[in-house]
């Protein structure tokens, strides 16, 4: 068995903002690699044969978690830019997808830190008119391969939304939203000791996920927070410009959003 764990850094427990992601960073390094090892832990103690457990470090630019530090018997991504980013190295050949550290979408009301994978310049991502957060994309990328989502960690709000949408995943909540930049935390031992017997528990329970269903082609359409950004990615020749800040095209599958996602994001940065 192979498992694809992709991190994120908003959604572990006893941080609330980008602000103490910088002023207390290795407090936010140690936290975020206590959790994956909780999960790397639980994974072993399935007794099933694991052949990878790939951990990929999504975060900004991707240089978050402690290596040294990390439970032995993983590979780590880290570092950017990376084609895939959240998702670099997702094929047929893994089982599961774990998304640890995950949070709100864009406009979600309480989610701590919430965006939709540029807080600078995404106001909205819509797929076949749907709002989607960071999770429904990059589960929908691992279901292109067939790869089913397995465990998901967060915040409340964003964990409201998971078990909405995919109640099959396992889920743990690591902290109560109040305001964007404020929460009611758990104890990290706590956390860290659901997240061990989820992450088993999923191992044990694999047969039982299964892979998110989406419309094709997906109509695609985004909202930026700034007319530039627009102005930006209505240069490349499929996109359609409908207003001031709204762009819109359309992919054949996940693997084509995926793609043109990673270059708009890009341009609307510049």
């Amino acid at each position: 068995m192979k498992v694809f764990l992709s991190f994120d850094m908003e959604g572990v427990g006893g941080i609330a903002s980008w602000k103490e992601m910088g002023r207390e960073k290795e407090m936010s390094r140690q936290l975020a690699t206590r959790e994956i090892n909780a999960v790397v832990q639980g994974i072993k103690a399935s007794k099933k044969l694991i052949e990878e457990i790939r951990v990929v470090d999504s975060h900004a630019e991707g240089e978050n978690l402690l290596p040294e530090e990390l439970e032995e018997g993983i590979t780590l991504v880290k570092g950017s830019p990376r084609p895939f980013f959240m998702m670099e190295g997702i094929n047929n050949s893994f089982n599961l997808l774990f998304l640890i550290g995950y949070h709100s979408r864009a406009g979600a009301f309480q989610g701590v830190m919430d965006h939709t994978y540029s807080a600078s310049s995404i106001y909205e991502i819509r797929l076949n008119n749907k709002p989607v957060s960071e999770l429904d994309i990059n589960a929908g990328l691992a279901s292109y391969y067939g790869v089913p989502l397995a465990l998901v960690s967060g915040d409340n709000s964003f964990v409201k939304e998971v078990n909405s949408d995919y109640p099959k995943a396992t889920t743990v909540i690591t902290k109560y939203g109040i305001t964007r930049f404020a929460s009611t935390n758990r104890h990290p031992k706590e956390i860290r000791k659901e997240l061990f017997s989820k992450a088993k528990r999923a191992i044990l329970e694999a047969d039982s996920f299964s892979c998110p269903k989406w419309e094709l082609p997906i109509k695609v359409e985004i909202d930026f927070l700034k007319t530039s950004g627009a102005d930006m990615v209505s240069l490349l020749s499929e996109v359609k410009r409908i207003d001031g800040r709204k762009i819109s095209f359309v992919s054949s599958d996940f693997v084509e959003f995926y793609t043109k996602l990673m270059i708009i994001l890009k341009l609307a940065s510049l």
